[in-house]
């Protein structure tokens, strides 16, 4: 599974998303949501998992290719999925000093959202985070406040299904586009 962050100088990076695993051998991924170090809990379906072994270690990975499910009790599930027309992806917007995030979706879908507080009760920043289901073309807009110092307020990024794996690209024709509308 891939994550993506973009960081507070706009970049943008990507991850590999690890899995964690409970005492009764069930995988998820922790998610912070709200104050105080609350986690949101992602379950993955374990035939989502690949194993690797290097060396003496035992190494689990998430599959890249996934859909999701939402149980009865508001749980969401991540399960395999064998077409690669659409898949989900880690996205994490970090806000500036101070300030916040908020991350908007075109083409694709919200699976889950949370909230990452940079303090105890976010005075030093909110930053938002979570899954989406994306399709090749699928168009996200990050808004960002904060002092940023000379990083972009508003960053716009497609999803770009390549052989080797799946990217994000800043691109600036939409926001190009809307300011010739604005116009």
């Amino acid at each position: 599974m891939f994550g993506f962050e973009v960081l507070r100088s706009g970049c943008i990076t990507k991850s590999c998303v690890i899995p964690n695993m409970t005492e009764q051998g069930y995988f998820y991924i922790p998610l912070s949501d709200g104050a105080h170090g609350r986690t949101t809990r992602v379950w993955i379906n374990r035939k989502a998992i690949v194993q690797k072994k290097e060396k003496d270690k035992v190494i689990y990975q998430i599959n890249d290719w996934l859909t999701y499910k939402v149980t009865q009790k508001g749980n969401v599930v991540l399960l395999p999925r064998d077409d690669k027309n659409e898949t989900i992806i880690h996205l994490f917007a970090t806000c500036g000093y101070r300030g916040t995030s908020k991350i908007d979706i075109k083409h694709g879908k919200k699976v889950i959202i949370c909230s990452h507080y940079h303090s105890a009760r976010g005075a030093l920043g909110i930053s938002q985070h979570g899954l989406f289901l994306v399709r090749d073309g699928t168009i996200f807009t990050i808004e960002r406040t904060g002092r940023l110092y000379g990083a972009p307020e508003v960053i716009t990024a497609k999803i770009v299904f390549a052989p080797n794996g799946i990217d994000l690209i800043e691109t600036q024709e939409e926001s190009d586009k809307e300011l010739m509308q604005m116009l």
